[in-house]
């Protein structure tokens, strides 16, 4: 039991360090379009 509560701590950390860089790259996304059109 420790052992899997363990790794859904992992997990959820997991998850909410790729939340972030999934919403840092959404802005980015158009910015770097029309950086990358020019």
């Amino acid at each position: 039991s420790s052992d899997d509560d363990n790794d859904d701590d992992d997990d959820v950390e997991k998850d909410g360090e790729d939340d972030e860089e999934v919403e840092h790259l959404a802005p980015v996304d158009p910015f770097v379009v029309p950086i990358d059109d020019h």
